[in-house]
């Protein structure tokens, strides 16, 4: 009876989680679908070029350290190179975006910062589609939310299904309620694969 109550407490709790993190995904989405009743500041773009002072002979980590520093940028720190050898470095945060480009030779940065005035809006946006542990603390914070709302969700369905298990003369009907469940996003998964 002591397992059966602390099993009942676990599905109890998740579920109180879940409910947090989908009321927040719901209420964001919501906005995100109706834009169109939102004044949406625009995305002032600018660019401008600058010698390079240091050139990249090692870690692109390093040097996005080093750009960070050189040039008082901050947040969230992405890099990759293309197929023309430019390295491109991206400094996110909310409202701010910097590129950075090192040309091959090494001897100039193009800059490029987009900017958009902060509203309620693009905060939901934020919100919604905040994603990965680095760029500080909104980040990691929104990232242990999405762990903890993940393993939550796994707990509650193993625990429910332990629940149901005891209970299944009672409740007869339930191994088609958990078949449902499956079947259901197993299909929608399915119909965007197949769908041409």
């Amino acid at each position: 009876m002591r397992l059966h109550l602390i099993i009942r407490k676990v599905h109890l709790a998740t579920s109180m989680v879940m409910l947090s993190f989908m009321l927040i995904y719901v209420f964001t989405g919501i906005f995100l679908i109706n834009r169109e009743c939102f004044q949406i500041p625009e995305v002032e773009r600018t660019g401008y070029a600058i010698p390079a002072g240091k050139k990249m002979d090692g870690d692109p980590r390093d040097y996005a350290r080093y750009l960070g520093e050189s040039l008082d940028l901050k947040g969230r720190v992405e890099f990759r190179q293309v197929r023309n050898e430019d390295w491109i470095f991206y400094f996110s945060f909310p409202g701010d975006r910097y590129e950075v480009r090192l040309t091959p030779k090494q001897d100039t940065l193009h800059i490029q910062r987009s900017r958009q005035d902060r509203s309620f809006f693009t905060v939901v946006q934020g919100i919604h589609v905040l994603r990965g542990f680095r760029g500080g603390w909104p980040y990691t914070l929104w990232a242990v939310m999405y762990d903890v709302a993940f393993a939550s969700m796994y707990l509650f369905a193993v625990t429910g299904i332990i629940i149901w298990f005891r209970l299944r003369k009672k409740y007869r009907y339930g191994l088609w309620y958990l078949a449902a469940g499956l079947a259901i996003p197993g299909s929608i998964i399915l119909l965007y694969l197949l769908w041409k």
